[in-house]
């Protein structure tokens, strides 16, 4: 198996030393662990992989992302969707549309979609950003997804039988209420900061 390894040219044997001193100082107990929200997916060649559920891994790809980071914030205006009623209540798209739009959303359109018990937002490759904005406003949450059959900006509301209605929710989680992503605490991350890695190191 020794073969197999490989040790970059420029991590000597005083950065190993280090690290090894780091990690006899570790204690195990604090140990923080993090689980992503996957899907299972077979490829076009028959493997059996899991599939990254993007918006809902967000939250926890976010403890480990450099949080000086510039970021552009997606603000309601800079969000164009459709709105489709698959929770049976009549005009429920329709009305839901128009209180999104109070709000500064853009609605390309309404109609009706198959019965369905959970209120969905599909979202293009492109568009995470824009159906997490849009969570945002869905009173209670709605589970966030990615669909390929979509436009790479195109968004998609799909209202559900558990559908509680628009509103803005400042305090509700960039995440889809259902994520599987574990709980995170507020106690800071064992290690080293995110950042530049240490002399000598290479990531």
């Amino acid at each position: 198996m020794v073969k197999n390894l490989k040790v970059d040219s420029s991590f000597s044997f005083t950065d190993m030393l280090g690290l090894l001193a780091d990690y006899k100082a570790f204690d195990a107990d604090k140990l923080q662990s993090y689980t992503l929200p996957v899907t299972p997916f077979v490829t076009a060649g028959g493997a059996d992989v899991l599939h990254l559920e993007t918006a809902k891994a967000e939250k926890t790809l976010d403890v480990f992302r450099n949080s000086s980071s510039s970021t552009t914030k997606v603000r309601p205006g800079d969000v164009t969707l459709s709105v489709e009623n698959g929770g049976g209540v009549t005009g429920e798209a329709a009305t839901s549309a128009t209180k999104l739009e109070t709000y500064g959303f853009k609605v390309s359109g309404t109609g009706n979609a198959a019965s369905q018990s959970t209120t969905t937002i599909y979202y293009g490759s492109k568009a995470a950003p824009q159906a997490l904005e849009l969570n945002r406003y869905v009173l209670g949450g709605a589970e966030v997804t990615e669909d390929s059959t979509l436009g790479p900006d195109e968004v998609r509301l799909v209202i559900g039988s558990d559908f509680q209605g628009i509103g803005k929710v400042s305090s509700q989680s960039s995440s889809s209420s259902s994520s599987t992503a574990s709980t995170t605490t507020t106690t800071s991350p064992i290690g080293l900061a995110v950042g530049s890695p240490p002399k000598g190191v290479h990531c």
